[in-house]
C-alpha cells in the first residue's frame, strides 16, 4: 500500500553530504512554507464583511503579526528557492560533463510542467464547475461570481502559464 511507503519515506532522515549541505536551505523552506501557508490562511478572514476596519488596519503593527505583512518576501523567498534547486539539480546532473543539451533542457521543461501542472489543473477545475455551488450570499457575484465566469472563459490561459499575459482583464486565479 502506498500510505505506509510514503509514511516510512516522509519520516526516514537521509544524510549525505549533498543533503547536509543543503541542511539549511530545507529550513529556509519549511519557515517560509509556514509564512505562505499561515499569511493565506489569516487573509481569508479579510475577504469577509469587516465589523470594525479599524482592527484591520493595525493587524500588522504587532510583532506576533509581522509575518503577515511580508508576503512579498515570502514569494520572492519561494521563487529564489525554486530557481536555486532547478540549477542545483542541473549541475549534478552535468558534474563531469561538458556539455548541456538541447535534447536535455526540452526534456526538463517538460518533466517540470508536467509536475506542476496537474495540481494547477484540479485547482481551475475545481473553481470552474464547483466553487460555485459552495458560496452565496450577498457579496457572492463580486467575489465568486466573477471568478466563476472568468476561470469558465480563460482556463486555458493558466494551463499554459500565460494568464498574466493573455487578457490581464479576465485572469483567472490571479493569485497564481
Amino acid at each position: 500500500m502506498l500510505l505506509p511507503r510514503n509514511w516510512h519515506r516522509l519520516k526516514t532522515v537521509k544524510s549525505s553530504p549533498e543533503v547536509e549541505t543543503l541542511r539549511s536551505f530545507q529550513g529556509v523552506r519549511f519557515y517560509n512554507t509556514l509564512i505562505v501557508v499561515t499569511a493565506h490562511t489569516s487573509l481569508s478572514f479579510f475577504v469577509s464583511f469587516i465589523t470594525n476596519t479599524k482592527d484591520t488596519e493595525s493587524v500588522t503593527q504587532s510583532f506576533s503579526n509581522i509575518f503577515l505583512s511580508s508576503g512579498t518576501l515570502a514569494v520572492s523567498t519561494n521563487f529564489f528557492m525554486s530557481s536555486f534547486f532547478l540549477l542545483y539539480g542541473f549541475f549534478i546532473h552535468f558534474e563531469g560533463k561538458r556539455e548541456i543539451t538541447l535534447k536535455f533542457l526540452v526534456l526538463a521543461f517538460i518533466k517540470r510542467y508536467l509536475r506542476l501542472t496537474p495540481a494547477l489543473a484540479t485547482v481551475i477545475i475545481f473553481h470552474s464547475t464547483w466553487l460555485r455551488h459552495f458560496v452565496g450570499g450577498p457579496n457572492w457575484y463580486s467575489s465568486i461570481g466573477k471568478e466563476y465566469l472568468r476561470c469558465r472563459k480563460n482556463w486555458w490561459t493558466n494551463l499554459l502559464y500565460m494568464n498574466n499575459l493573455i487578457d490581464r482583464g479576465n485572469m483567472v486565479m490571479f493569485k497564481n
